[in-house]
């Protein structure tokens, strides 16, 4: 505690004389003090009961990133800041909202605007004098199950947008912040933040952007479910370009900024004025930086690395070091990691390395070092010698090199910046398992190890590999899934050492080159060898939308259940199809985040899609008819059952309907048209032997929900 007390009085006598508490030089610990101290002050943190604390630094090329981590029996608090505490995140665990149920779940209660409100009321402070955010609009930001909200937008400097974005997360169950995320310049960009005044107006850019503008009129097929085609122009190119607001240089191969459309926050809202008192590092807090004692060095881990000649770091420089707490052993060892970056300036350019290494020993964990460019250079060390070499290397690094064979070999050109890779992968029954592999480099030119990585996970089990189609069958149909294609695709390029990027470590940009490319679209993993059938998943970037709900009588609860992300894929709902037990069950299923096409589903995501709707115990698999016609009656069992009410429902002596047809409902459906009215699922009348529709599956199923 005393040393404690000292570090604070240096830190506040440094303040008064204007010169920065973490000064170039300072031990760790001495910086992990003065940057928690600021953490805490800014987020008016309260953490005596947290009785343990631990912290982190990632020294990177443009500044250094700090993680704080409090711990206590049922939470935790995770802190990510800038050296002068610029809080860059926060996450704290307990109180969570979100359980997993095996039943059907609803929608969540919390209020928007007033979540809102508590998410502005925590980023404001947290905001330098320059900046602002703006809220965007989240489509199906939410889901079943949780009550929580989650907003996200852009962060915008001396008034002006920026790619900067930041995330912020309400708690359902008291209304707090949860989760906090924010770009920051310093770590993102080269150069600081430019003048907000331009040279050129907005006239003269306009105009030139004006001029890169080309639309065509063509026939395309009409928005929906027809064969109809209707006259509509286009961009012929839809390549994004701007214009230098200092040069008026026209500019191509930049990322447009993605201005988020304001949804009622403040464009003003500006970090608060007033200095706060400093607050104290608690008994934990302590602690936690007593877990970076025994760490070594950045120069005690390089010497370690270089005493391996065959990484060849002559003439490299550290350019980084960013140790990571990891979790505490049983012995009651903390796992620290480190990774170093390495640079090197020479005449064949720029080359970099990164080694992840163990804090306190050293021992390589994985490795990359550039290989040297030299035009016209020939290759100097054979496919054979340089595997030679990767098998002695592996056999120093690891003893799993016995369990290991040779599974891909990459053969060097003969000229170039290029190096041999071998995966030595572990085999089961005469087939290689490639997850358990290490993967060496070795460059081609000076013999070195450039390349390391590796995993091994001993708990595996292994399947019969008899009965499996050939390879030409899997390839055939591999291929089939592609169309070629012809079009501009970005290529990596090698910086000039001239180059001020290239200076500070950056090593390629991009260009455009023309060229052919099997392409496709849908997400796919492989050949099934069993089948012989394509594997493909789902796109989980792909958002559900209709064209042919407006005006309808399920409107509203038909977008309301797609902003949760339930219902088809496909683009069409058809509120008027008559409702099959498919039609049901991948509408249920998407409740479990299982969306799929209803119209083009292959078995085997129907298979998924039974699955997910037995789990909520909605179906049997014994009552499995994929194309039988649903009734009212059995929609209303489904949903009841798949909310876990089946059992009450079966108590049919207790229930009495109200509705206008009651007296024609069967015995063994009264229960359930009981709680069907109680839910407001069903109106005036039950109509159990009706055939359902698409529309009153999303009626009811939105019912069901709001329960």
């Amino acid at each position: 505690m005393k040393r404690f007390l000292c570090l604070l009085l240096c830190a506040a006598l440094l303040a008064a004389l204007g010169i920065p508490a973490a000064a170039e030089g300072e031990s760790a610990d001495a910086r992990l003090a003065a940057v928690t101290a600021k953490v805490k002050t800014a987020l008016k943190l309260k953490t005596e009961d947290y009785p343990t604390f631990s912290g982190s630094m990632n020294e990177e090329e443009l500044g250094t990133r700090w993680s704080l981590r409090w711990s206590g029996p049922s939470r935790q608090l995770n802190v990510e800041a800038l050296e002068d505490g610029t809080i860059l995140s926060y996450w704290v665990s307990g109180n969570d909202t979100y359980s997993y149920s095996s039943y059907l779940g609803t929608f969540p209660k919390l209020d928007a605007a007033a979540a809102k409100k508590t998410a502005e009321a925590f980023i404001r402070p947290l905001l330098r004098a320059h900046e602002s955010i703006e809220f965007s609009e989240n489509r199906g930001g939410r889901s079943i199950g949780e009550t929580d909200l989650y907003f996200s937008g852009m962060i915008s400097i001396n008034g002006l947008p920026t790619p900067l974005t930041w995330s912020c997360t309400v708690r359902g169950s008291d209304g707090a912040v949860s989760n906090f995320w924010r770009d920051s310049p310093e770590l993102s960009y080269v150069g600081g933040v430019p003048s907000a005044k331009p040279a050129v107006t907005a006239a003269s850019a306009g105009s030139k952007l004006r001029g890169t503008i080309t639309l065509e009129p063509i026939y395309v097929r009409e928005d929906g479910d027809t064969n109809r085609a209707v006259l509509r122009y286009v961009e012929k190119s839809a390549a994004p370009r701007f214009v230098d607001a200092q040069t008026g240089e026209l500019l191509e191969n930049a990322y447009p900024i993605g201005i988020f459309r304001a949804n009622g926050a403040s464009a003003s809202m500006m970090k608060d004025e007033g200095a706060a008192e400093e607050m104290q590092l608690t008994a934990a807090e302590l602690e936690g930086v007593d877990k970076l004692k025994g760490v070594l060095s950045q120069d005690a881990l390089d010497q370690k690395i270089r005493a391996e000649s065959a990484y060849g770091l002559d003439g490299f420089r550290i350019q980084s070091a960013r140790y990571s707490v990891g979790e505490t052993d049983d012995k009651g060892t903390t796992k620290v990691n480190c990774n170093l970056q390495y640079v090197l300036d020479g005449e064949d350019g720029t080359r970099m390395a990164s080694f992840t290494v163990d804090a306190r020993t050293g021992a390589v964990e994985n490795l990359w070092v550039s290989t040297p460019w030299r035009e016209n250079a020939k290759v100097t060390v054979s496919a054979s010698t340089a595997r030679a070499t990767a098998e002695a290397y592996l056999k120093r690094l690891t003893p799993n090199a016995a369990k290991m064979a040779l599974y891909d070999q990459n053969d060097a050109p003969e000229t170039g910046n290029e190096y041999y890779t071998f995966t030595f992968a572990q085999k089961n029954a005469g087939y290689f398992f490639p997850e358990n592999a290490y993967t060496v480099g070795i460059d081609s030119r000076l013999g070195t190890v450039v390349q390391m990585n590796s995993h091994y996970d001993e708990d595996i089990t292994f399947a019969s590999a008899s009965g499996i189609v050939s390879r030409q069958a899997a390839e055939d149909t591999w291929y089939q899934s592609y169309t070629v294609t012809l079009g501009y695709r970005g290529f990596a390029r090698e910086r000039e050492n001239s180059d001020s990027l290239g200076m500070k470590g950056y090593q390629s940009y991009q260009e455009l080159r023309l060229s052919y490319g099997l392409e496709r679209e849908g997400w796919f993993s492989g050949i099934d060898a069993k089948t012989g059938k394509i594997v493909e998943g789902q796109d989980p970037s792909r958002e559900i939308s209709y064209t042919d709900v407006a005006g309808t009588a399920a409107e509203a609860e038909i977008l309301r259940l797609a902003d949760y992300g339930i219902g088809y894929y496909g683009g069409s709902f058809r509120p008027a199809k008559a409702l099959t037990q498919w039609d049901a069950v991948c509408l249920l299923a998407s409740t479990r985040g299982y969306r799929v096409d209803a119209d083009e589903a292959t078995e085997q995501e129907k298979n998924g899609a039974y699955q997910a709707v037995y789990s909520l115990g909605a179906l049997s698999p014994a009552e499995r008819k994929d194309d039988a016609a649903i009734k009212r009656a059995d929609l209303v069992r489904m949903l009841i059952n798949a909310c876990g009410y089946g059992p009450v429902a079966q108590h049919v002596e207790v229930f009495a309907p109200s509705v206008s047809d009651a007296a024609s409902i069967p015995a063994a459906e009264r229960g359930y048209a009981a709680l069907a009215q109680a839910f407001f699922l069903i109106g005036d009348r039950y109509d159990g032997a009706k055939t359902a529709t698409r529309a009153e599956a999303a009626q009811m199923l939105c019912r069901v929900l709001e329960r």
